[in-house]
């Protein structure tokens, strides 16, 4: 992913890596802007809250969109569209071919989604004026900016 995204955006202000960000050091202040897409259920959530907290700069924004545990009502009701929209997406019901699927359930065996809930009671503790949306398909949108 590294490499295709330095080949769509060669831009010389976006430094690209790859290693493990729980081992890694960076400056307080540092950041202009933290984004996270469907990576925050495989971090210590608190940890990345007060990382965001820390490492950006005044002005700079934490946005994460991420999965999130949801009730059987709202799950029930996303069921549908999303089968639309894989088939939109992909032209077939199955997205993924049997390889795929099994590197899929293998990864999924590690996550651990919160409720709305969770997620809420965390952000009030660490960064209050956090603004939380629940979006399609057992998605949820936190911004915050310093």
């Amino acid at each position: 992913m590294i490499e295709k995204a330095k080949a769509l955006h060669p831009n010389k202000n976006i430094k690209y890596i790859c290693k493990n960000i729980l081992d890694m050091e960076f400056d307080n202040n540092s950041f202009d802007i933290i984004v996270t897409v469907a990576t925050a259920h495989h971090l210590p959530y608190e940890w990345l809250l007060n990382f965001g907290k820390d490492k950006l700069k005044k002005g700079g924004k934490l946005i994460i969109l991420d999965l999130v545990k949801s009730d059987y009502i709202i799950w029930g009701s996303a069921f549908l569209p999303n089968i639309l929209m894989n088939f939109i997406k992909n032209g077939r019901l199955h997205k993924d071919d049997e390889r795929t699927k099994e590197v899929w359930e293998r990864h999924a065996r590690n996550d651990a989604y919160m409720t709305m809930g969770e997620i809420r009671s965390l952000v009030n503790k660490h960064l209050l004026t956090a603004k939380v949306k629940r979006k399609l398909f057992w998605r949820y949108l936190l911004v915050w900016q310093k």
